[in-house]
C-alpha cells in the first residue's frame, strides 16, 4: 500500500487529506492493506490496477517490467537473492 503505513498512522499528508478530509487521528478507511481485496486486484498474479499501475511505474522509471513488494525492503532482498540462485544454478547445470 505505501511503506510503513503502520495501520494508517504512516499514511502520507496528502492521501490522509485525500481520504479522510482532513479529519485528525481518523485513520480507520486506511489500516487495511487494500490489495488483500479480491475487487482490487491480485499482486502476485496483477490483471487490473495493480498490473496497470505497475506499467505505469516501468513508464516512469524507463524500466521493462516493474513489480512492487511486500514485506518491505527485507521481501525485495530475498527476490533478489532467490534470482541470483537460481540464474547461477540454472548456468551451471547449461540451462
Amino acid at each position: 500500500f505505501f511503506p510503513g503505513h503502520k495501520m494508517g498512522e504512516g499514511a502520507p499528508a496528502p492521501l490522509r487529506e485525500a481520504v479522510l478530509g482532513g479529519a485528525a487521528g481518523r485513520t480507520a478507511p486506511l489500516r487495511s492493506d487494500l490489495p488483500e481485496l479480491p475487487e482490487l486486484d491480485n499482486l502476485f498474479s496483477a490483471e487490473g490496477p495493480i498490473h496497470e499501475a505497475q506499467q505505469l511505474a516501468s513508464e516512469a522509471f524507463g524500466a521493462r517490467s516493474t513489480h512492487f513488494l511486500i514485506n518491505g525492503s527485507t521481501g525485495g532482498i530475498l527476490a533478489a537473492v532467490i534470482a541470483c540462485v537460481q540464474h547461477f544454478l540454472s548456468a551451471r547445470q547449461g540451462g
